[in-house]
């Protein structure tokens, strides 16, 4: 026979019918089935058959309770026939969980809960499932009950710690104590992506479900990584024609530079003074020669070529070193602008190698995506 739980209530007075009445409302919401048959009969040999059969006995007690005939009857044979006993009265616990009457009077040694108590009322009903071996959601003993119908499969976390794991689609109960919770939930299909989030109040006793879907929501982040993967592609692609057109123009620097270093070195050819100017130099020298002796004019007159000559030679080789230092401060110049050009030329590849990777990565990004979107 399957497991049952007999309860044993007093209904003589309306704060008993109304504890009575809002006690079922509770278990029917929490889908739990407990025989109420003791408030319809007062045929002693039917509760005798009842307490025989079941599995447990819960005591609804209450002053009126305590002193009913045949409340006191049946407590007795439960108490011989060594039942499990739950008791649970119409208050807030506390120092009511010790009634001394209880044991005083009927010989049942147990904890009396409170009914108005969310927490006791809540360890009630967690025994009942336990007696009654009803499915018993995953998570807390006692707590609210939340329900997921999940669409996707996923993985539910409630304050970044794991509350479990959905292979597959279906609904899932999982009770959470009182409590503020960020819940989050993360994809399977999408590589534990956050897909679903949110903030939940939980209350114990109280049922949540959760109906968001995990599937729209999935669809809807690939829909956002498709437009930023196509938008990374657009700019990859604009990155590349921007780097082969400043490759290019590093060529083009490099080469016209490679060309202007092989300018070769700048030549004067010697010095020649022109006949004007050694007869000018000729008639100086000769003039201060005929100021000392005849000698001294025929001397002057053949150094004075000389002389004009020299002076050729020494405003040619001034004018080669100002050639030969602007040579060569060119050419400096060049070679710095083409070193910097190749490195520069260096880095773009460089660049353009990295940027060409991440178009193949965002390529294959968005073909992932498209493959998962089609699964929808």
């Amino acid at each position: 026979m399957a497991n049952s739980v007999y309860v044993v209530y007093c209904n003589d007075n309306k704060e008993d019918q109304e504890y009575v009445k809002n006690f079922k409302n509770v278990l029917e919401r929490e889908n739990l089935m407990l025989d109420f048959s003791f408030g319809d009969t007062d045929d002693i040999e039917a509760v005798e058959k009842k307490i025989e059969d079941c599995t447990a006995v819960l005591l609804l007690t209450s002053a009126a309770f305590r002193k009913n005939g045949l409340v006191n009857q049946t407590v007795k044979l439960a108490h011989d026939l060594n039942k499990m006993f739950m008791a649970m009265g119409y208050h807030s616990g506390g120092f009511f969980n010790k009634q001394s009457w209880l044991k005083n009077d009927m010989d049942v040694n147990t904890v009396v809960y409170g009914f108005k108590n969310d927490e006791q009322l809540g360890e009630v009903l967690a025994q009942l499932r336990s007696v009654l071996g009803v499915a018993v959601a995953m998570g807390d003993r006692v707590g609210g009950l939340l329900i997921f119908n999940l669409d996707s499969p996923c993985c539910l976390y409630a304050n970044e710690k794991l509350m479990f794991t959905a292979e597959n689609p279906g609904t899932y109960k999982y009770r959470l104590k009182a409590g503020n919770y960020n819940l989050v939930v993360k994809s399977i299909k999408i590589k534990d992506v956050d897909v679903l989030s949110g903030h939940i109040d939980v209350k114990t006793n109280e049922v949540y479900n959760y109906e968001k879907s995990v599937t729209e929501a999935e669809i809807d982040y690939l829909s956002r990584m498709k437009k930023s993967t196509d938008n990374c592609i657009y700019n990859c692609n604009n990155s590349i024609k921007q780097i082969n057109d400043e490759i290019k123009n590093c060529d083009y620097q490099i080469d016209l530079l490679t060309q202007r270093l092989k300018e070769n070195p700048p030549y004067l050819p010697s010095a020649e003074a022109s006949i004007g100017t050694k007869v000018l130099y000729a008639l100086i020298f000769g003039g201060i020669g005929l100021m000392f002796a005849g000698f001294g004019a025929i001397v002057g007159l053949i150094l004075g070529p000389y002389m004009a000559q020299r002076s050729a030679e020494k405003n040619r080789e001034q004018r080669l070193a100002k050639l030969v230092g602007d040579y060569n401060s060119r050419m400096t110049y060049y070679r710095n602008q083409r070193s910097n050009y190749i490195s520069k030329r260096n880095e773009l590849t460089k660049e353009f190698a990295n940027v060409n990777k991440n178009l193949d990565s965002m390529k294959q990004q968005l073909y992932n995506i498209n493959h998962l979107l089609d699964t929808y």
